[in-house]
């Protein structure tokens, strides 16, 4: 036992301030995790750590003394090392936590944060280098796992970002009465609006639109679900979008852990004034119609339907809303309305019908777009909230028909 240890074991705690401040220094040498050094102006070790003695595979000081790092490490890492030490005793100036890879001379390499600074004697003279090194080996190691799985990650997501991108809403179909455009935007690469077109074997132009609850990969992996459902179903509708949600609804039952979907079905029929659309909905946001020839716009009340995916069979009935020719249709999901700026406010329905007023006129796609942007402006700067997609519908004057 050294002399510390045994003036430790006979006194009492108070004792330290007692040992002389050369035994404090030999007990901290022999006792700290680090890799502490002192070297002369030559970079040559005049004493060090006993963790330093480990590294190096050496039993004592002596071992040590009057080598350098040419003895261990490969040459280009001493050199590097000494020329930092030569830096130091010609500025004054130390280096800090300097991050650096260790190449020994048996080819094995780690890393190593390290400190070195001017040692200075009573008389101001600089006498060494002081120098402090952590082994962060294992921490580089993770952060290079964790840099590879980011590059795995993101393209990953930029190909599931490139698929959704054809999947949603897929090809748009023409239709004599009606035309119609998407304006779809996920909050991240991906995200959990779902828009689709199934082919409806009568030849009407039928419409599904979704929102996963949630964001990113895990809603979008479940849109191609729910695109899928709806196309399939879609090639057995009977008219009667209630039904067809709930079909979709019956086939997503409790495939969505802890989540649900939103979702709004309907088709278009022609009349002799105009289109009817025949539409239903489970738990999705109201429509706006803007009524060209009374120049407003209407917010339509849909009957209440509950959402899918949790085991429930309620999707509202059918309505029935004339449309005119002229008149435009608005579809959107909840992340319209639901933005907020930095004081905390919703952008909110009633300023959604101030922009959709004003946006009755003029080419479909670049209204949506506009609708959108104005959302955007509320959030002043701040980052999407969540998905947002808007479906528009304009009926054609009658001249205009294919």
């Amino acid at each position: 036992m050294d002399e510390l240890g045994e003036r430790d074991e006979a006194g009492t705690e108070g004792d330290i301030f007692l040992v002389p401040p050369s035994d404090l220094f030999n007990a901290f040498l022999e006792q700290t995790p680090d890799r502490l050094y002192i070297k002369d102006h030559q970079s040559r070790f005049v004493r060090v750590s006993r963790t330093m003695l480990d590294v190096f595979g050496l039993e004592s000081q002596e071992d040590l003394i009057g080598k350098t790092d040419f003895d261990f490490f490969t040459q280009e890492h001493a050199q590097q090392a000494f020329n930092d030490e030569q830096e130091i005793l010609r500025t004054g100036r130390p280096i800090i936590s300097k991050e650096e890879k260790e190449t020994w001379r048996d080819g094995t390499e780690t890393w190593a944060s390290s400190t070195k600074a001017p040692l200075f004697l009573v008389s101001g003279r600089i006498a060494g280098v002081l120098g402090i090194s952590r082994d962060i080996t294992e921490h580089r190691r993770n952060e290079q796992r964790v840099l590879e799985q980011n590059t795995i990650m993101n393209r990953d997501m930029e190909s599931a970002r490139n698929v959704q991108a054809v999947m949603i809403p897929g090809e748009i179909p023409r239709h004599p009465a009606v035309d119609t455009s998407v304006w779809l935007r996920p909050m991240a690469a991906v995200g959990g609006d779902c828009v689709t077109y199934p082919a409806d074997p009568e030849g009407r132009m039928l419409f599904f639109m979704g929102d996963v609850a949630g964001h990113s990969v895990s809603a979008a992996l479940f849109t191609v679900l729910l695109k899928y459902l709806a196309d399939r179903r879609g090639e057995h509708y009977t008219g009667d979008p209630g039904y067809f949600l709930n079909e979709v609804n019956g086939a997503l039952d409790r495939r969505i852990p802890d989540g649900f979907v939103t979702g709004l079905a309907g088709h278009f029929e022609k009349t002799e004034s105009g289109v009817d659309l025949v539409v239903a909905n489970a738990g999705h946001p109201d429509l706006l119609v803007f009524r060209r020839r009374e120049g407003r716009v209407e917010r339509i009340h849909l009957s209440p339907g509950a959402v899918m995916g949790l085991g429930l069979e309620a999707a509202s009935p059918a309505d029935r809303i004339p449309l005119q020719p002229g008149d435009r249709l608005l579809v959107f999901t909840d992340g319209l309305v639901e933005a907020y700026n930095p004081a905390g406010e919703e952008y909110g329905i009633e300023r959604v019908l101030s922009s959709a007023q004003s946006l009755g006129d003029g080419k479909l796609g670049a209204a949506l777009e506009s609708l959108a942007a104005a959302s955007a402006r509320h959030r002043e700067g701040l980052e999407q909230q969540d998905d947002l997609t808007i479906l528009g519908f304009d009926v054609k004057e009658s001249g205009n028909r294919d």
